[in-house]
């Protein structure tokens, strides 16, 4: 916008902007372009040229402010180009023309006159030669709004492609969900859900580290320890299939009660899963070097008893009249075998720790 108040002396440059150098290509004229008759020679050949661009107006905007402005104030007005290849390139040579002008010229404040949010990008530019700047932007009724959605969509596909997270994001997992429909069609739809869901889930629950943690641990194992990477594929595998059986079993079931359908899939699953997990232990355990034994004899206790408890208790849930009793001895009897397992293996890391002060 424009200032209010313009005190009188005050040494005011009014610049426009033809950011991607239509002057020079349609017009044959370069730039910078200083002066009040020169800008209208140039605004009327570029208007011969292409009637229909909004550099156009621009300059003839300029023109007519610095008209106002002159009577009372030492004013001068210029128009700066850039480049067809804008962006970088166009703007470096914008800003060098700018101080070319500013080396001659004192300069208090600069009005700065756009066609649209193309010419806006170099504002940040302009301003951190000139503190003072104020900006008039010229309405072009037929491609206005038009021209500012072009550029920003413009901006967002160009950070997109630099990012190589960004792409990932917005182009990598579309294109996966496309060609998975594609294979399997309205089944299709449904994987898609589930790969969004288990997206959602690691970020929303911020279980990134984990899950980079395991597919390290998988490349390492693969490079160095065949063996854990085979434990590591079988559980992987064996945890797809407890997936599947569990699904399938809800599915023939066809409850609608959410409960009922979590003890259905408990009842199928739990086994494979633990299996799973106990495999997955075993393949970390060859490739710790370090590990201790009693640890993973924990670890192994501890997804016995989860497990057993889980099926307890999903059994009670389909089955009430059995009562709740197995329930209860799974907790304890699984809690014994964890708590007498982490205590000999504290006792055994305290003696490990004296036989290194020791040494």
């Amino acid at each position: 916008m424009l200032p209010t108040t313009i005190e009188k002396e005050t040494h005011i440059l009014v610049v426009c902007i033809d950011r991607d150098n239509d002057l020079e290509r349609k017009a044959n004229i370069k730039g910078p372009i200083i002066g009040r008759k020169e800008n209208l020679n140039a605004a009327e050949k570029l208007a011969l040229a292409d009637p229909g661009d909004s550099d156009v107006n621009a300059i003839f905007k300029a023109i007519q402010i610095f008209d106002e402005l002159k009577r009372k104030n030492k004013a001068e007005v210029v128009t700066l180009t850039g480049d067809i290849d804008v962006g970088i390139v166009s703007d470096r040579q914008i800003l060098t023309q700018l101080d070319q002008i500013l080396k001659k010229r004192k300069v208090n404040e600069i009005i700065l006159i756009t066609d649209g949010a193309e010419d806006e990008y170099v504002l940040p530019l302009i301003r951190s030669r000139i503190k003072d700047v104020y900006t008039q932007k010229i309405i072009v009724k037929q491609n206005n709004q038009l021209e500012g959605a072009y550029y920003l969509m413009y901006e967002f596909i160009t950070s997109i492609l630099s990012d190589k997270k960004a792409a990932n994001m917005f182009i990598g997992l579309p294109a996966i969900a496309i060609i998975i429909y594609a294979l399997f069609g309205n089944a299709g739809g449904r994987l898609i859900l589930g790969i969004i869901g288990s997206y959602l889930f690691i970020k929303g629950f911020q279980l990134e580290h984990i899950i980079t943690k395991i597919s390290q641990e998988i490349h390492i194992s693969l490079k160095v320890q065949k063996s854990s990477f085979f434990m590591y594929l079988v559980s992987i595998a064996i945890l797809i299939l407890g997936i599947f059986s569990g699904y399938e079993t809800v599915r023939i079931a066809n409850t609608t009660e959410i409960i009922m359908n979590i003890a259905y899939f408990i009842q199928s699953a739990a086994f494979l899963l633990f299996v799973s997990a106990v495999l997955i232990g075993i393949g970390k355990y060859i490739s710790d070097k370090k590990g201790i034994f009693t640890q993973y004899i924990t670890y192994f206790l501890l997804l016995f008893t989860m497990t057993w408890t889980a099926k307890e208790i999903s059994s009670y849930v389909l089955s009430p009249q059995l009562g709740y009793a197995p329930t209860i001895t799974a907790i304890l009897i699984g809690g014994t075998l964890v708590a007498i397992s982490s205590f000999i293996e504290k006792k055994l890391i305290l003696k490990k720790r004296k036989q290194r002060k020791n040494k």
